[in-house]
């Protein structure tokens, strides 16, 4: 069993090195976030493929070396502004992303609706849905 002395002892080294430990744990989470940034940013340029201008691909890419070189290092401010430079560049990518996916799909499905040739969004699941409530369901039950 520890004495006193050695609690109180424990204690003040606790407290001594409190600022070394935030600050260290600050620097761990700076390069966990980075590190799951740049893994998120290769896959978004893989999954996007030929989607991602050239420009933005380049820029992405050189974003990615950046950080990666500043992880490789202990500075964590350096990690911190490249991690949000790359998210920033990410951030761009998947507008732009999403905005051509919204207008590649808003001119097909109005060209699809209107000859009649696919049903209305919302109609598919309510013809199963009134399908299911017709048929019987055996079960037991136990009266209380």
């Amino acid at each position: 069993m520890l004495s006193k002395d050695d609690v109180d002892k424990m204690v003040r080294d606790a407290q001594e090195h409190a600022d070394e430990d935030r600050k260290r744990r600050e620097v761990v989470e700076a390069r966990n976030q980075a590190e799951a940034l740049t893994f998120q940013a290769e896959r978004t340029l893989k999954d996007l493929g030929d989607k991602v201008s050239a420009e933005d691909r380049a820029d992405a890419e050189k974003k990615i070396e950046d950080l990666r070189t500043a992880l490789k290092g202990s500075d964590a401010g350096a990690v911190t502004a490249g991690g949000t430079a790359l998210a920033e560049v990410l951030s761009r990518i998947s507008t732009a992303a999403y905005q051509a996916a919204a207008s590649e799909s808003a001119t097909p499905g109005d060209a699809a609706s209107s000859d009649g040739s696919s049903p209305p969004e919302g109609t598919a699941g309510e013809g199963s849905a009134s399908g299911d409530a017709g048929e019987t369901v055996e079960g037991e039950f136990k009266e209380v």
